[in-house]
């Protein structure tokens, strides 16, 4: 399987910019003696040749430097770029065609649309190839990082991609560590996520009493515009007097899919709201509420997966008090995330079968009472994907906080491991995502954590650090390379000192794996 995993060789360069990083090429394009198309305006699909009409369509997603090669009928063509393609000999009207892809460009897995027919009274405009844009890019691991004040860093290297046209985009960021060092109160972690250079997604940790570092998860689903792309992530710290640190013992992950790139996709609902600062919200008393983003309804044609979404940027919770972020379909809650007593962005994630027919997506809250501060746009999303799509996903409702003193990866008790069969390989995105976590140190100014992480076949791909002694949110999610054959998803938990408890919160904890192409 050729996946679009951008390999980049990165080195620390200093406070200035984090990272310099330089893309890296394993396997060169080849040279192709076919005729080359996909150029755009340069390819003519309604022209009639003398001997019938041609065959052609339309190329999407392709990456540079990029070659697909198709064959139909005995003849090839190459296409090197997005936009129009035509293969070269006419054909007579009905004769019938068949498109296949000889050979799939380097770094990407192409698919067609259309592809068969039968040769009509016109040229044949509609075959259709969408190559998978589904990536990551990694920071590596290294020496941690320091930044004083209000300066800006650059922790990744910048994700470059084409959507020629517009698409929705799945983009997840996850930070294993990061806070201040020595621990002081009222100093936060900021993140901003740029397309372009401009903020879409902004996140932050803040602990406003007893300050420890702790991780952060930026997950939500955003409008891409057609064009060439650059996502950046940039990092700073919110004020005060103690700097803030990211520890690099693990590595921070941006994920980006395309949904129009996945021959999965079927639609996305969105809505997104900017909630001003100082709006308040009082105690639910129990209940669930809504809390400013509109509900999502629409029709679900065929029951299949629906991938779910929602993202609070920056709710404040004062002494003593809790919130949780829920999302709920048809009325049920199918996933909750939150925290205890600080300044947090709250991701939730959720991956679901749903029946076919009228669909209600919605984020509510349960809370002792929070208010805002300005930090950008909160969001809810549903993805929904055909039936045939391959998935798994479990939802369990803890009963107790479930906490370990063992200094070795073991279960989290009460929630299962996932099981999945990949039929071809491919690009499988996963997540674990319960209601928060914590850590009981028994010295708080100690260097000793819990860890929590996901493993795909007892391998790590996403980790993630606590040191904070209140309940912070939790949400791993990450996406990987999957060979054919069975795979087992396993979230797993540790402390680094049997003197110190690491605990997962009670209340609805929830995986999921789904295979993007």
């Amino acid at each position: 399987m050729r996946s679009l995993l951008i390999a980049m060789a990165c080195t620390s360069v200093g406070a200035a910019a984090a990272f310099a990083c330089v893309g890296t090429d394993p396997d060169p394009t080849p040279s192709d003696t076919t005729p080359e198309a996909g150029t755009g305006d340069d390819a003519t699909l309604g022209d009639a040749g003398p001997g019938g009409f041609t065959l052609g369509g339309t190329a999407h997603f392709l990456q540079k430097p990029g070659a697909i090669v198709l064959e139909s009928s005995g003849q090839e063509v190459t296409v090197v770029d997005n936009g129009t393609f035509v293969f070269p000999t006419p054909l007579a009207t009905g004769v019938a065609y068949s498109v296949s892809i000889k050979t799939q460009p380097d770094g990407q897995r192409c698919w067609l649309r259309n592809a068969a027919g039968k040769i009509g009274s016109d040229a044949v405009r509609d075959v259709e190839i969408r190559c998978v844009v589904a990536l990551q890019v990694s920071s590596g691991t290294g020496p941690d990082v320091t930044v004083s004040g209000t300066t800006e860093l650059a922790i990744l290297p910048p994700v470059e991609f084409i959507a020629d046209i517009p698409s929705k985009a799945l983009v997840s960021m996850l930070v294993p560590l990061a806070g201040p060092d020595p621990r002081s109160s009222y100093v936060g972690s900021y993140f901003d996520m740029q397309l372009d250079g401009a903020s879409i997604l902004k996140g932050i940790r803040k602990a406003n009493y007893v300050g420890r570092p702790d991780p952060c998860l930026l997950t939500a689903v955003v409008d891409v515009p057609a064009g060439t792309h650059a996502f950046t992530v940039k990092w700073a710290q919110g004020g005060g007097a103690t700097d803030s640190k990211l520890f690099r013992s693990a590595p921070t992950l941006l994920d980006l899919v395309l949904f129009e790139s996945l021959s999965t996709h079927v639609h996305t609902e969105l809505a997104a709201a900017d909630i001003d600062a100082g709006t308040g919200f009082p105690s639910s008393d129990g209940g669930a509420v809504a809390w400013g983003l509109p509900d999502l309804s629409f029709t679900i044609a065929q029951a299949g997966p629906v991938l779910m979404t929602s993202y609070a940027p920056k709710p404040y919770v004062g002494t003593a008090g809790d919130v949780a972020f829920e999302l709920q379909g048809n009325g049920a809650v199918l996933a909750r995330g939150g925290f205890l007593t600080q300044v947090h962005s709250v991701p939730v994630l959720s991956l679901s079968t749903l029946p076919s027919g009228a669909t209600t997506v919605t984020s509510r809250t349960r809370t002792t009472g929070f208010s805002w501060e300005s930090q950008g746009a909160a969001e809810v999303s549903a993805t929904v994907f055909s039936p045939n799509t391959v998935s798994a996903s479990e939802a369990v409702d803890l009963a107790g906080d479930v906490a370990t003193t063992a200094t070795s990866f073991g279960a989290i008790s009460g929630v299962p491991d996932l099981s999945l069969i990949v039929p071809r390989a491919g690009r499988m995105l996963v997540f674990f995502q319960p209601h928060s976590a914590f850590f009981a140190p028994s010295d708080i100014d100690g260097s000793t954590q819990g860890e929590a992480r996901i493993e795909v076949d007892g391998q790590p791909v996403a980790t993630a650090y606590f040191r904070s002694h209140t309940r912070t949110p939790l949400a791993l999610a990450a996406v990987v390379d999957a060979t054919a054959g069975n795979h087992t998803i396993a979230a797993r938990f540790r402390t680094t000192a049997t003197a110190d408890s690491f605990a997962i919160s009670a209340g609805r904890a929830t995986m999921g794996a789904l295979l993007l192409e």
